[in-house]
């Protein structure tokens, strides 16, 4: 397999290690609403949002220092290709 199929498996499962890190974040934080929070109170709807937030910029923080962590571990630099950078760039038009 290539610089571009190593590419492709990295991202496939980097995605899915992120969506279930949001999904387990999103059950813890949902547990701890139903255990601590009233459920008469006006106030679940917010704490329900802020669970929400709180599994997307979770997982988003866990996840890019688990990428940071395996790219180094793993040497990953040198088997795949890079996503951003390094293309070619044309030369400005004169006019």
């Amino acid at each position: 397999m290539g610089k571009k199929g190593n590419t492709a498996l990295f991202i496939i499962i980097a995605t899915l290690v992120n969506i279930l890190l949001m999904m387990i974040l999103f059950v813890i934080g949902f547990f701890l609403l139903v255990r601590f929070a009233d459920p008469e109170s006006s106030m679940v709807p917010i704490y329900l949002a802020l669970v929400f937030f709180f599994a997307i910029g979770g997982s988003f923080f866990i996840y890019s220092k688990l990428v940071s962590w395996a790219s180094k571990r793993f040497n990953l630099e040198d088997k795949i290709v890079p996503l951003f950078g390094n293309r070619r760039r044309r030369p400005p038009k004169r006019d």
